[in-house]
């Protein structure tokens, strides 16, 4: 019975024993795990492991070295480790930062010379953290930009600054060269400010842009008061200024003129001051400076999604693309849109001399309204010309080359009409040529007839029925100078329609002053 006791008491001691052991061994190896795992997460964090491990930071871990953020080249002498930037505050030790880390680190692992088209962010609360950029102390700044350019961050920051959306630190400050860890490239700022036109379609009546796009010949917008606080107003900038390249450029205050100096005023030396209160545009001097283009690089879509129709279809929806790419940032702007040039020192004649929009407004607007059949009056009804069906342009006629003030200017000939038709279209066109100059004559001489008429009855009639002429005069006078202007050829048929209600507007006018008087 002792024995039997003994026994069990040994068993009881031996599994009191294996049970501590086993209690020991697991909180040793919870310790050893948890170490473990600390140490790894420890060591992964650090930007060093990033930059030596993973051959595809090689070149942002050097080029951070070199930058701000890294403590010996810092102002404070703080440092911004990777972790610090790419997490929000609180996130890095969060479940998600953890899976955020581990899905890199499984596609690196996977294949490590896989290419990895991930656009990396840094949110705004990375940024603006306490301690790193407060908001408060920088916003209103005046920061200098290049050589010479100014501007202030608070523009920036407004709710829905761009075309009803907002826009983000990274959306500026992006990795755009080898040598630098990021950077403003000036080409991201060219793209809205040298661009923007304001709200998107349909909103225009609910969104205004903050951000004010600089151009020539500027109009005073809503958004110019908005514009006093944030990066719109510069020395000399005024909200019904010509142009605004004030708006991120001071006027110079040198003198013009190399045989005055500015400070002699007793000459009237010429500065930008005095071009400014003179109204004098800058595109007067600086137009070709500015080339805004900013075009999509649709080809460039194929780098993130698969060509489909639908794609293209709405890569035209601009606020729709900017909703995905910017209000949601997946893309730099300088992915999706070509730079616009700005500065530089191209032809300062050429850049006037090759855009005939500079001196001829509309050029070719009646040409196109004949052509097209486009509505000129209520009481004609559109006429497309023949060509218009098969989208005939311009260029498929003027093949004849002809001298014109000593200029070589491409002209329209019978030949052309007999390269696609008939030998005896030429003759047609020399009819129609013929017919059109005697029914513009007519309308001419009834114009006279009704200008006379209202002269001779200047105050014999009250003010209301010779208000009355007078418009109907005018309205046939525009109705003779679309077809004068456009070439009545363009469009015979339709031409015809046209002279035949402003000759109306002109006999209209002659009987209803001869039967008043």
């Amino acid at each position: 019975m002792d024995k039997i006791k003994t026994k069990k008491q040994g068993i009881r001691i031996n599994f009191v024993l294996s049970k501590g052991i086993l209690i020991a061994a697991c909180s040793i190896l919870v310790v050893v795990l948890v170490g473990g795992v600390g140490t790894a997460t420890y060591v992964t964090s650090q930007p060093a492991f990033c930059g030596a491990v993973c051959h595809i930071m090689n070149e942002p871990y050097e080029a951070w070295k070199k930058d701000k953020h890294f403590a010996p080249d810092g102002d404070t002498g703080k440092q911004a480790d990777c972790i610090e930037c790419h997490f929000l505050p609180g996130e890095k030790t969060s479940f998600k930062g953890t899976m955020e880390g581990l899905r890199h680190l499984a596609a690196y692992l996977y294949d490590r010379d896989a290419h990895m088209p991930v656009r990396p962010v840094v949110k705004d609360g990375a940024c603006l953290r306490s301690g790193c950029h407060v908001i408060t102390k920088f916003q209103d700044k005046e920061v200098k930009y290049g050589e010479k350019s100014t501007f202030k961050h608070k523009a920036h920051f407004e709710k829905d600054v761009l075309k009803g959306q907002p826009i983000y630190c990274d959306t500026c400050h992006v990795k755009h060269s080898a040598k630098k860890h990021f950077e403003t490239p000036k080409e991201i700022c060219f793209t809205c400010h040298l661009r923007l036109k304001g709200a998107p379609k349909g909103d225009e009546t609910t969104i205004k842009p903050i951000l004010i796009k600089a151009s020539f010949k500027r109009t005073a917008t809503d958004a110019d008061e908005k514009a006093k606080d944030g990066i719109a107003k510069k020395d000399g900038a005024k909200a019904k200024d010509p142009d605004n390249c004030a708006l991120c450029h001071k006027l110079p205050t040198k003198s013009l003129q190399q045989q005055l100096s500015a400070e002699d005023k007793s000459k009237n030396p010429i500065t930008h001051q005095t071009l400014e209160k003179a109204k004098v545009p800058c595109a007067s001097c600086h137009l070709h400076q500015v080339q805004p283009t900013a075009a999509i690089k649709t080809a460039e879509c194929l780098d993130c999604h698969s060509a489909s129709e639908d794609l293209y279809k709405k890569g035209m929806d601009g606020k729709l693309m900017h909703d995905e790419h910017v209000a949601t940032p997946r893309a730099d702007c300088l992915a999706c849109h070509q730079p616009s040039r700005h500065g530089g020192k191209p032809d300062y004649l050429d850049a006037v001399r090759t855009d005939c929009g500079q001196c001829h407004k509309d050029q070719h607007r009646f040409q196109r309204i004949l052509l097209a059949g486009a509505k000129v009056s209520e009481n004609v009804s559109p006429v497309p010309g023949l060509m218009n069906a098969v989208k005939t342009n311009c260029a498929a006629c003027h093949t004849k080359q002809k001298h014109t003030k000593d200029q070589l200017v491409m002209t329209g000939s019978g030949e052309s009409c007999a390269g696609c038709h008939t030998k005896d279209h030429p003759k047609m066109l020399d009819d129609w040529i013929k017919l059109l100059e005697r029914e513009v004559l007519i309308v001419k001489e009834t114009e006279t007839e009704a200008l006379e008429a209202l002269a001779a009855a200047e105050g014999k009639f009250d003010a209301a029925q010779l208000l009355e002429a007078k418009e109907r005069i005018v309205t046939g006078q525009k109705l003779l100078n679309v077809v004068q202007v456009g070439n009545g050829v363009h469009n015979k048929k339709y031409s015809i329609m046209i002279l035949d209600e402003a000759i109306t507007n002109f006999e209209d006018t002659i009987d209803q002053l001869e039967s008043a008087q």
